[in-house]
C-alpha cells in the first residue's frame, strides 16, 4: 500500500499497473457503522480477487468500512471490484448509466476473455453498478472525510470523472495521463484536449501537486506537465495526419495500414496500445465521414 498523504493510500495491482485509491474518512463514527471506526472512499477498486482481498484486509486493519466507491468511468477493468462492497454508495458521471448499459455485454465478454487467459476465478460475474450519486458538472462530494472535488472529464470516454482531493492536492485522473499509454480516445479528440487543458490550469494554479493515473506511475507537478505536453502533442499530430492523409486515402482500412507514420513513445510495441492507436485513427476517420 502506497501512502500519499495522511489517510490517502493507493493500492497498485499487478494487472495493467492499475491504481485503486483509498481515502479514509474522519474517525469517530463507529457507533453509526458498527465495528468500524470510520468510512472510506474507494476509487476504482481492482483488479484481481487477491487485490480486492488486500484492500479489504487493509480496511479491516484500519477499522474502516467502504462507504463510497467512485468510478472514474465504465470500462470493465474499473468495475470489477464494486460487487465486493455491496453496501457502498456508488459515485459516477451522469453519463455513466447510459454508457454502462450500452457496454454491458462487451464489458462482460472482455473481462471473461482476460480472466480465461490469466486463469482468474471470480466468485461473481461482472455486475452493472447502480450509482447513487451522479455528477454532471464540477461539484463537491458530501461525505465523511477530506474535501473532495469531482470533475467530469471527457476524452477517453464520455463518462469520465476525475477526483481532486483539494487539501492534499492529489488528482485521481482515471484513464488519462498515464506514463504507460497514449491517449485512448473513446470519446473525441476535442474533449480529450479540453480535459488536458483543464488539468494544466489546475496544475499551474497550484491546485494539483500529485497525479494518480488509472494505470501507471504516480507523479508530481513536473511529471504531470510533461505528460500533458506529450499527450497533447500526440493528439495534435494524429488529428493533423488523419486530415492530411485522407486527401489521398479514401478508406479507414487504408489509413490504418499507414498509421505507423504517427510515432509515439508511451506503450510503443505493446499490442494493446498499438491496437488503441489504430482505434484512434479509425475513430477520427469515422468522425470525418469516412467508411
Amino acid at each position: 500500500m502506497i501512502e500519499l498523504a495522511p489517510d490517502v493510500f493507493v493500492h497498485r495491482s499487478d494487472a495493467f499497473a492499475m491504481n485503486a485509491g483509498i481515502v479514509l474518512g474522519d474517525p469517530g463514527l463507529g457507533a453509526a457503522i458498527g465495528p468500524a471506526d470510520r468510512r472510506a472512499l474507494l476509487v476504482d477498486p481492482a483488479f484481481f480477487p487477491s487485490d480486492l482481498d488486500r484492500i479489504a484486509a487493509f480496511l479491516e486493519d484500519v477499522r474502516a468500512e467502504a462507504g463510497w466507491i467512485l468510478l472514474t468511468h465504465s470500462d470493465w477493468d474499473h468495475l470489477v471490484g464494486v460487487s465486493r462492497w455491496p453496501g457502498a454508495r456508488i459515485v459516477a458521471s451522469s453519463e455513466f448509466p447510459a454508457r454502462a448499459a450500452r457496454e454491458e455485454t462487451r464489458n462482460a465478454q472482455s473481462l471473461a476473455r482476460v480472466d480465461q487467459k490469466l486463469y482468474v476465478e471470480r466468485a461473481e460475474p461482472l455486475a452493472l453498478p447502480l450509482p447513487s450519486t451522479l455528477v454532471g458538472s464540477p461539484s463537491d462530494l458530501v461525505w465523511d472525510g477530506a474535501p473532495v472535488h469531482l470533475i467530469p472529464a471527457g476524452g477517453h470516454t464520455p463518462d469520465g470523472l476525475m477526483m481532486l482531493l483539494r487539501r492534499e492536492r492529489i488528482l485521481f485522473a482515471g484513464d488519462h495521463l498515464s506514463d504507460r499509454e497514449i491517449p485512448f480516445v473513446g470519446d473525441s479528440s476535442a474533449a480529450y484536449g479540453d480535459t488536458l487543458a483543464y488539468v494544466r490550469r489546475l496544475v499551474v494554479s497550484g491546485e494539483i501537486e500529485t497525479l494518480v493515473p488509472g494505470h501507471g506511475g504516480i507523479c508530481g507537478r513536473d511529471g504531470i506537465l510533461e505528460r500533458i505536453d506529450e499527450d497533447a502533442d500526440y493528439l495534435m499530430r494524429l488529428v493533423s495526419w488523419v486530415r492530411e492523409t485522407r486527401r489521398t486515402i479514401d478508406t479507414i482500412a487504408g489509413l490504418i495500414e499507414r498509421c505507423d507514420e504517427v510515432v509515439y513513445r508511451k506503450g510503443a510495441g505493446n499490442p494493446d496500445v498499438d491496437a488503441e492507436h489504430r482505434a484512434n485513427v479509425a475513430g477520427l476517420a469515422r468522425a470525418a465521414g469516412m467508411a
